[in-house]
Protein backbone atom coordinates (compact mmCIF):
# COMPACT_ATOMS: atom_id res chain seq x y z
CA UNK A 1 0.00 0.00 0.00
CA UNK A 2 2.77 2.32 1.12
CA UNK A 3 4.99 1.20 -1.83
CA UNK A 4 2.02 2.24 -4.37
CA UNK A 5 1.48 5.85 -2.58
CA UNK A 6 5.01 6.36 -3.07
CA UNK A 7 5.52 5.51 -6.80
CA UNK A 8 2.13 7.40 -7.12
CA UNK A 9 3.74 10.44 -5.36
CA UNK A 10 7.00 9.64 -7.61
CA UNK A 11 5.12 9.88 -10.73
CA UNK A 12 3.49 12.86 -9.93
CA UNK A 13 7.26 14.44 -8.84
CA UNK A 14 8.65 13.42 -11.61
CA UNK A 15 5.71 15.14 -14.15
CA UNK A 16 6.63 18.34 -12.13
CA UNK A 17 10.03 17.94 -12.61
CA UNK A 18 9.32 17.76 -16.49
CA UNK A 19 7.02 20.94 -16.41
CA UNK A 20 9.54 22.96 -14.43
CA UNK A 21 12.73 21.89 -17.02
CA UNK A 22 10.76 23.18 -20.21
CA UNK A 23 9.52 26.40 -18.39
CA UNK A 24 13.62 26.28 -17.90
CA UNK A 25 14.26 25.53 -21.38
CA UNK A 26 11.46 27.98 -22.38
CA UNK A 27 13.93 31.07 -20.63
CA UNK A 28 11.50 31.21 -17.15
CA UNK A 29 13.57 31.92 -14.41
CA UNK A 30 13.82 30.29 -10.73
CA UNK A 31 12.33 27.19 -12.47
CA UNK A 32 15.87 24.99 -12.48
CA UNK A 33 16.12 24.89 -8.87
CA UNK A 34 12.26 23.64 -8.54
CA UNK A 35 12.75 21.05 -10.78
CA UNK A 36 15.81 19.36 -9.82
CA UNK A 37 14.11 19.32 -6.50
CA UNK A 38 10.92 17.55 -8.14
CA UNK A 39 13.83 15.16 -9.04
CA UNK A 40 15.20 14.39 -5.78
CA UNK A 41 12.07 14.19 -4.61
CA UNK A 42 10.90 11.18 -7.08
CA UNK A 43 14.68 9.98 -6.58
CA UNK A 44 14.01 9.35 -2.90
CA UNK A 45 10.18 8.03 -3.01
CA UNK A 46 11.86 5.38 -5.91
CA UNK A 47 14.41 4.63 -3.06
CA UNK A 48 12.36 4.10 -0.36
CA UNK A 49 9.83 2.44 -2.36
CA UNK A 50 12.24 -0.22 -3.47
CA UNK A 51 13.77 -0.60 0.06
CA UNK A 52 10.41 -1.25 0.81
CA UNK A 53 9.59 -4.08 -1.73
CA UNK A 54 13.26 -5.58 -0.45
CA UNK A 55 12.40 -5.25 2.40
CA UNK A 56 9.03 -6.88 2.14
CA UNK A 57 11.09 -9.65 0.17
CA UNK A 58 13.67 -10.46 2.47
CA UNK A 59 11.17 -10.80 5.86
CA UNK A 60 8.91 -13.52 3.58
CA UNK A 61 6.09 -10.86 4.34
CA UNK A 62 3.74 -13.48 1.76
CA UNK A 63 0.66 -11.03 2.47
CA UNK A 64 1.93 -9.41 -0.53
CA UNK A 65 0.80 -10.85 -4.06
CA UNK A 66 4.52 -9.99 -5.27
CA UNK A 67 6.37 -11.66 -2.66
CA UNK A 68 4.16 -14.47 -2.86
CA UNK A 69 4.62 -15.46 -6.20
CA UNK A 70 8.08 -14.78 -6.49
CA UNK A 71 9.90 -15.28 -3.20
CA UNK A 72 10.07 -18.53 -0.96
CA UNK A 73 11.21 -19.52 2.38
CA UNK A 74 13.60 -22.07 0.99
CA UNK A 75 15.83 -19.58 -1.08
CA UNK A 76 19.17 -18.60 -0.12
CA UNK A 77 19.62 -14.97 0.78
CA UNK A 78 21.14 -14.31 -3.00
CA UNK A 79 18.38 -15.59 -4.67
CA UNK A 80 16.02 -14.07 -2.39
CA UNK A 81 17.08 -10.96 -3.33
CA UNK A 82 17.63 -11.90 -6.84
CA UNK A 83 13.36 -12.17 -6.41
CA UNK A 84 12.97 -8.44 -6.60
CA UNK A 85 13.73 -8.35 -10.05
CA UNK A 86 12.07 -11.14 -10.87
CA UNK A 87 8.47 -10.07 -12.11
CA UNK A 88 7.24 -7.28 -14.15
CA UNK A 89 6.92 -5.36 -11.71
CA UNK A 90 9.93 -5.77 -9.72
CA UNK A 91 12.11 -5.55 -13.37
CA UNK A 92 10.07 -2.16 -14.39
CA UNK A 93 11.17 -0.98 -10.54
CA UNK A 94 14.49 -1.61 -11.01
CA UNK A 95 15.24 -0.17 -13.91
CA UNK A 96 13.31 3.19 -12.54
CA UNK A 97 15.63 2.68 -9.57
CA UNK A 98 18.68 2.63 -11.66
CA UNK A 99 17.83 5.80 -13.82
CA UNK A 100 16.78 7.35 -10.36
CA UNK A 101 20.59 6.85 -9.41
CA UNK A 102 22.55 7.84 -12.33
CA UNK A 103 19.79 10.74 -12.85
CA UNK A 104 21.34 11.95 -9.53
CA UNK A 105 24.87 11.58 -10.26
CA UNK A 106 24.16 13.33 -13.32
CA UNK A 107 22.43 16.04 -11.19
CA UNK A 108 25.45 16.73 -9.07
CA UNK A 109 28.08 16.49 -11.98
CA UNK A 110 26.54 19.32 -13.75
CA UNK A 111 24.82 21.40 -10.77
CA UNK A 112 28.35 23.08 -11.13
CA UNK A 113 30.01 25.31 -13.86
CA UNK A 114 32.66 23.17 -15.65
CA UNK A 115 35.77 25.62 -14.38
CA UNK A 116 34.49 24.71 -10.52
CA UNK A 117 35.07 20.64 -11.53
CA UNK A 118 38.35 19.29 -11.12
CA UNK A 119 39.95 19.00 -14.46
CA UNK A 120 43.16 18.57 -14.70
CA UNK A 121 44.35 21.38 -17.04
CA UNK A 122 47.84 22.55 -17.44
CA UNK A 123 48.59 25.41 -17.13
CA UNK A 124 50.62 27.24 -20.26
CA UNK A 125 48.62 25.16 -23.20
CA UNK A 126 50.70 27.05 -26.37
CA UNK A 127 53.97 24.91 -24.63
CA UNK A 128 52.75 21.81 -25.54
CA UNK A 129 51.66 20.17 -28.57
CA UNK A 130 48.61 20.51 -30.51
CA UNK A 131 46.24 17.72 -31.02
CA UNK A 132 43.30 17.31 -32.59
CA UNK A 133 41.78 16.25 -29.27
CA UNK A 134 42.62 19.45 -27.30
CA UNK A 135 41.24 22.20 -29.56
CA UNK A 136 40.14 20.93 -33.42
CA UNK A 137 37.23 19.11 -34.19
CA UNK A 138 36.91 16.66 -37.06
CA UNK A 139 34.21 15.56 -38.82
CA UNK A 140 34.16 13.30 -41.64
CA UNK A 141 31.04 11.82 -43.24
CA UNK A 142 31.25 9.21 -46.15
CA UNK A 143 28.06 7.27 -47.92
CA UNK A 144 29.08 4.13 -49.59
CA UNK A 145 26.87 2.44 -52.15
CA UNK A 146 25.77 -0.47 -52.31
CA UNK A 147 29.05 -1.66 -54.70
CA UNK A 148 31.19 0.14 -51.54
CA UNK A 149 32.19 3.02 -53.62
CA UNK A 150 31.84 6.29 -51.53
CA UNK A 151 29.13 8.35 -53.39
CA UNK A 152 29.14 11.28 -51.11
CA UNK A 153 32.34 12.14 -49.10
CA UNK A 154 32.24 15.24 -46.54
CA UNK A 155 35.00 16.49 -44.30
CA UNK A 156 34.52 19.64 -41.83
CA UNK A 157 36.90 20.77 -39.73
CA UNK A 158 36.89 23.39 -36.98
CA UNK A 159 39.29 25.13 -35.12
CA UNK A 160 38.48 25.83 -31.72
CA UNK A 161 41.46 27.28 -30.09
Amino acid sequence: MIGNILLTLAFLASVFSVIMYYFTYRGYENTLKMARIGYHAMAVMVIAASALLLHAILTHQYEYKYVFNYSGSDLSTGLLMSTFWAGQEGSFLLWVFFTAIIGLILLEYTAFPATKRSVARPADRSRRPRTSRDDDIHICCCVLADDGKPVIEKSVHIHLG
